[in-house]
């Protein structure tokens, strides 16, 4: 796939290589909407946001069209635990972005499972398929969990979804900026998981070369990374960086990478600069905690 001018400019200066590499590839809508978005009042709930509404899955402030829509080829519902905060958590990115095929339920609460054997977990058991085995005429629905691994095992021993058949993923290394301890850099944020699980399965539902049709279900997360990797790369700010982000490596700081729009990077304290780096972003901001999700391989 030929990435898009803007975005291969975009990452050149602001990721690791490999990262860079990826993220340059990707087909995604322009940036621009979201670099100019301004807080505002949600026009459903009344609470101020930036860009979207994570309680509502509508966008805030924003002309209409500014967010790219994903159709699937299948329904993704999503269940996430309770604990796991709003503002922080990557699968509301789904919701945004892909608001045909995509539901989130707050745990206890499941999806309505009609038929079981259509409907798959993504969880990496120990009978779990690989994605090339999945017949692509069975399967109508895959449920992912969204929550901490600790948390995704009991959720995923509830009665209702414990029958299930699961498929785990090929070996993919997240990007996101917080890990578990000790757990490997092959288990996802939710939205990378859900990306990954449709690009993988892309071959089974179309001939041909990949042609980019879900790499905005990336949007929000690739813009949220570019931030973090342009505020954080600072000599100033490592040790705010080492505090915030638990992924060692994780910020190239060897490139001097330019400021991002708007940036007290090089002026002011290094909290202060921080801070910027979460206003600067949408209400899934760069300090987020969302855990990486129960789809990755184990």
């Amino acid at each position: 796939a030929t990435p898009h001018n803007h975005l291969q400019q975009h990452f050149d200066m602001a990721a690791p290589s490999a990262a860079k590499e990826f993220l340059a590839t990707l087909r995604l809508a322009s940036f621009e909407p979201l670099k100019t978005a301004t807080r505002q009042l949600c026009k459903i709930c009344g609470a101020s946001r930036k860009a979207y509404c994570y309680d509502c899955y509508k966008p805030v402030g924003l002309p209409d069209g500014a967010l790219p829509t994903v159709a699937l080829p299948i329904n993704v519902e999503i269940v996430k635990h309770p604990l796991e905060l709003q503002s922080k958590s990557t699968a509301v990115h789904a919701r945004l972005l892909a608001p045909q095929n995509v539901n989130i339920h707050s745990y206890p609460n499941m999806p309505e499972v009609e038929d079981p054997s259509t409907t798959y977990l993504a969880y990496p058991s120990a009978t779990a398929l690989g994605v090339s085995e999945i017949d692509p005429q069975k399967i109508k629905t895959i449920i992912f969990v969204d929550s901490t691994w600790y948390q995704a095992k009991q959720i995923v021993r509830d009665e209702r979804l414990k029958a299930l058949p699961c498929v785990r993923l090929n070996d993919i290394e997240t990007l996101f900026w917080r890990v578990q301890a000790g757990k490997p850099a092959t288990h996802l944020a939710t939205i990378e998981a859900i990306y990954h699980f449709f690009r993988q399965t892309y071959p089974l539902y179309h001939p041909g070369p990949y042609d980019g049709r879900y790499d905005n279900l990336l949007y929000l997360f690739a813009y949220n990374y570019d931030i973090i990797q342009r505020f954080y790369r600072d000599e100033s700010l490592q040790q705010v960086g080492d505090l915030k982000l638990n992924r060692a490596g994780f910020i190239d700081y060897s490139i001097d990478y330019p400021a991002a729009a708007g940036s007290p990077a090089t002026a002011g304290s290094p909290a202060a600069a921080a801070t910027a780096a979460s206003k600067d972003a949408p209400d899934t901001s760069a300090g987020s905690s969302n855990e990486p999700a129960a789809a990755a391989k184990e």
